[in-house]
């Protein structure tokens, strides 16, 4: 991991976008499991307004921190769909 000498830019998330799904049983970044949200195509739309970010950590509202940035950590969720 590189941080620049500053400290690194950090976004949190909260339910938008997680990196732990105790339910299906997975983990890194995705959105928050379909048991809990009334609209999982509205929740695939809100990670646009992330995808703009420009941040290095990533601190969800479920799961471990993800350090990879925040452009990376909305593709990965992107492809991981719905669960």
């Amino acid at each position: 991991m590189h941080f620049s000498q500053t400290s690194p830019t950090v976004v949190l998330t909260g339910d938008a976008l997680v990196t732990s799904d105790g339910i299906a049983g997975r983990t890194g970044p995705s959105i928050v499991n379909a048991g809990f949200t009334h609209d999982t195509a509205q929740a695939l739309d809100s990670l646009e307004a992330l995808a703009g970010l420009d941040a290095e950590v990533v601190l969800p509202g479920h799961g471990e921190p993800f350090t990879g940035g925040v452009s990376e950590a909305v593709r990965l969720a992107r492809l991981a769909g719905a669960a």
